[in-house]
């Protein structure tokens, strides 16, 4: 089922990652033995929805806070019941990052959806087996395109920050773009004359060619300066990417570069 995940209506519910790499596999996570409801069992990545964010944005701060992966949204989901209640998976592929688990689970591992480990999670086998026919033995043939094919003038090109994923940061209030620019000088002043644009470039996902020198030339900020460091703001790429998809009156820029940014986003 494709849905628009910008527009997905609020409501508490269970959410789960559905996250395929690109050779067919499954992440799975291990939940540790004290947790009062099945502990040891095998799971998706995932959690509960909180009142401020769509179930989507839910879905991706929790698969970045309990793996630290994050993977391209191919617009698909799932509904699931358990006892007690219901829930949204969503799907994504390409994940990029390093494994990371917390500590709500002891082990996190890529399974082959054939072959999947015991116990399961009640209801997680029929959720994989919602997604693996989007993928399966055509996994490989869905890598990424190389860099040639795949960068535009205007998408700015992907800097491997640390990603800041705290739910109740936002990098959109006022304070934010001073904090760059004064992180982009030399001196800390945040003047325009001395700022260094390669650097300042980092915390945007799409920058004008013809205004590369200009601060009304990048938009679609994904970054942040938190205690003198620079970050990817995990809430920023989510806007970013439904501003992308159109929420909020979209954002103008040429649709030739919109695919390059949602690759970008999607990293």
């Amino acid at each position: 089922m494709e849905v628009d995940v910008t527009a997905w209506p609020k409501w508490p519910m269970c959410l789960r990652a559905v996250v395929f790499n690109d050779q067919g596999k499954v992440l799975l996570l291990k939940r540790n033995a004290v947790t009062s409801l099945f502990p040891g069992a095998w799971n998706l990545p995932g959690g509960g929805q909180e009142d401020n964010e769509t179930a989507y944005q839910g879905c991706v701060l929790e698969l970045l806070e309990e793996t630290g992966i994050s993977g391209q949204p191919d617009g698909r989901s799932h509904a699931f019941g358990f006892p007690g209640g219901s829930g949204v998976a969503f799907g994504f592929r390409h994940p990029s990052g390093r494994l990371q688990i917390n500590a709500e689970s002891v082990e996190g591992e890529w399974f082959d959806p054939k072959d999947l480990p015991n116990p399961l999670m009640p209801g997680t086998a029929e959720t994989i087996e919602a997604f693996k026919g989007l993928y399966g033995g055509n996994a490989k043939e869905t890598k990424r395109k190389m860099p040639s094919e795949f960068w535009t003038d205007s998408a700015t090109p992907f800097h491997d920050l640390p990603i800041f994923h705290d739910r109740n940061h936002s990098n959109e209030d006022r304070g934010t773009l001073w904090r760059i620019r004064c992180w982009c000088t030399p001196d800390g002043s945040g003047k325009k004359k001395k700022i260094d644009w390669s650097k300042y470039a980092m915390f945007f996902a799409w920058v004008d060619p013809n205004k590369k020198d200009r601060f009304g030339g990048y938009k679609l900020k994904i970054g942040d300066v938190i205690h003198g460091k620079a970050y990817i703001v995990a809430n920023g790429v989510i806007s970013a990417a439904g501003l992308i998809m159109g929420a909020r009156k979209g954002v103008d820029i040429p649709p030739e570069d919109r695919a390059a940014v949602k690759r970008l986003l999607g990293r």
